[in-house]
């Protein structure tokens, strides 16, 4: 079986990454959409939330997916162990490209060839409606135990129907260097005294830096805070996180355009996202075309005191980080001192049965096993952010981990022995608490607790490159008219009904 190995510098953003589609991914996407509908809908799956083994004669279901980008390697690890208790049904995990456009474009042709028969697609969040609408995934409906987050659960949702099951979720966290602070003798602020807990503050806090810092001893610190303006799926992300902490929109849930006061607010969102950028000390010219992995580099070696980035980065750095260079992670900062928490964009993946797969009971049983209390569990303590609320829970009620007491542990096994897969002997208690779950494991669900989705519309591709077309001329220095909000609503409002 190939395991869903490598890490986040082979790819791009784990809520929806990549960079812009090319011709072919478009041109497969509108035979996806000619072709696929109208015909045969294969009836809906009832009663596949059990996470056992299913019934019926061997088969083997192939699961077509993108890296594991944990570190940890955990999702493979629970295919494996899917494996060992249902030998009859063998999970084959077909790996696509790290590029997430790619992968988008991979999968719709192989769904609309016929030829490749997958019969489980792991799913970015917003390919949702897509791939619904242009009929190659099964509705799968549910009887919700309420244990999903409600913000995981409605990704899974359109057109009042339900099309698979919240596979690992995301939401934006903010990281910051404590050894350069100390060093700048900026204290820690916020509520909690653990991170500025809005932009105001941090902006104080990068000021102080700036002049306080001995540039001879940091030689390589350049600005104080970097995020993923590159072209990609990352500018969208952030375009969203300023727009929404402004209290504005760009679009409504179900991907329906907006009107009135929620356009000049979009337009406050813009112009501090543009503002930050554009001041050399807040943010390295640089930051124009970061990524990721580009940030995380940029953090790691002091260039910057301050990064927004997913979750996957804290496990990231804790193994890598010399010692002495110390950081810490809270939520998204406030728009204003004592206004509403920062807003993060939900990321993330989901699972769905393929129209065409040969073995749906199958595939939905696995879907049912991988996204299970306790293998929710296993991706929390993976390094991924889990769907389920039960995960985050501590005491003796809640799930266990199989993985964590060896590959031969049961559903019963008690907690982790060690450190997980790819886990450096002696970094443990850097990463994990006494429960098991990683240190950063309650301020990640209260930033899910109010990470939205992106709108949920078929046509997410067109709207997330007319964002970035026009956010990315906003960011360009003023020497001419710049595109504005009320601009940009204009487009997207052809885009979202069909156009372009």
């Amino acid at each position: 079986m190939r395991q869903w190995a490598g890490h986040r510098g082979a790819g791009r953003a784990p809520g929806r990454t990549g960079r812009r589609p090319g011709a072919l991914a478009a041109a497969l996407l509108l035979a996806a959409l000619a072709g696929c509908t109208g015909g045969d809908t294969p009836a809906p799956l009832y009663g596949t939330d059990a996470t056992g083994c299913p019934d019926g004669p061997p088969s083997v279901i192939r699961l077509a997916t993108g890296s594991d980008l944990s570190g940890s390697g955990v999702r493979g690890r629970l295919v494996e162990e899917w494996n060992r208790r249902c030998p009859g049904h063998p999970v084959r995990v077909v790996e696509l490209s790290a590029d997430a456009d790619l992968q988008r474009s991979q999968m719709v042709a192989a769904e609309q060839s016929g030829g490749a028969r997958y019969d489980v697609l792991n799913l970015d969040v917003t390919w949702t409606a897509e791939f619904a609408e242009a009929g190659l995934i099964r509705e799968l409906p549910w009887t919700d135990d309420g244990d999903f987050l409600d913000s995981a659960r409605r990704t899974v949702e359109f057109d009042h129907r339900v099309w698979g099951r919240p596979f690992n979720t995301d939401a934006g966290l903010l990281y910051y260097r404590l050894d350069l602070l100390r060093a700048a003798r900026t204290p820690d602020s916020g509520p909690d005294g653990r991170g500025p807990a809005d932009w105001p503050g941090l902006k104080r806090d990068v000021e102080q830096v700036d002049a306080a810092l001995d540039r001879g001893v940091h030689t390589a610190y350049q600005a104080g805070y970097i995020t993923q303006l590159g072209d990609y799926e990352g500018l969208t992300v952030n375009a969203l996180e300023a727009i929404w902490g402004a209290g504005g929109e760009l679009a409504g849930a179900d991907g329906t355009p907006v009107e009135g006061s929620l356009q000049v607010r979009a337009q406050s969102g813009l112009d501090a996202l543009a503002a930050r950028y554009h001041d050399r000390r807040m943010m390295p010219a640089s930051a124009r075309s970061a990524d990721e992995t580009e940030s995380l580099r940029a953090f790691a070696a002091g260039e910057v005191v301050f990064m927004r980035n997913w979750p996957y980065a804290y496990g990231v750095l804790a193994q890598t980080l010399v010692p002495g260079r110390d950081f810490e992670v809270t939520t998204l900062p406030a728009r204003d001192p004592g206004g509403a928490p920062g807003v993060s964009v939900l990321g993330g993946q989901n699972l769905a049965v393929t129209t065409e797969s040969a073995h749906p009971e199958a595939a939905a049983a696995l879907i049912g096993f991988l996204t299970g209390r306790e293998s929710e569990r296993c991706l929390l303590e993976g390094g991924l952010a889990a769907t389920r609320d039960s995960a985050y829970a501590g005491g003796p009620g809640a799930p266990r981990c199989p993985l964590t007491a060896g590959p031969s542990a049961g559903p019963s096994a008690g907690p982790s022995a060690g450190p997980s897969a790819g886990e450096p002997e002696g970094r443990a208690g850097a990463v994990r608490g006494a429960d098991g779950l990683p240190r950063y494991a309650q301020t990640l669900r209260r930033a899910l607790g109010s990470a939205r989705p992106r709108p949920a519309t078929p046509y997410y591709e067109a709207f997330t490159h007319e964002v970035q077309a026009q956010v990315g001329r906003m960011l360009e220095p003023a020497g001419g008219p710049l595109p504005t909000a009320d601009d940009l609503d204009r487009r997207l409002a052809a885009v979202l009904r069909g156009g372009n």
